[in-house]
């Protein structure tokens, strides 16, 4: 779980300094499929650890999904100012 987080900070940090920088979401697709590929991992071991009653990685599931979320929101804001109307939504 924490190698997913990894990525998807790691990924993140670079699509947000793209488009700060730049304001072009197509020069960081392939971050963005890197950083959403890293939160479905994140999302289905959180699933794993619930169904399999690992009551120790619940928070630690829980904290992650937090971070993806928070993330998630950013993200769609650099979509609504740096793309297209209704980038989010497609």
């Amino acid at each position: 779980m924490l190698a997913e987080l990894a990525a998807a900070n790691a990924a993140f940090a670079i699509i947000k300094s793209a488009v700060q920088n730049t304001g072009d979401l197509t020069k960081v697709v392939h971050k963005i499929a890197e950083y959403s590929g890293a939160k479905t991992a994140i999302e289905r071991q959180a699933r794993e650890d619930r169904s399999a009653g690992k009551s120790g990685s619940d928070l630690e599931s829980f904290m992650a999904l937090e971070e993806i979320k928070k993330q998630e929101i950013h993200l769609q804001e650099l979509m609504f100012w740096a793309g297209r109307p209704g980038l989010w939504d497609d």
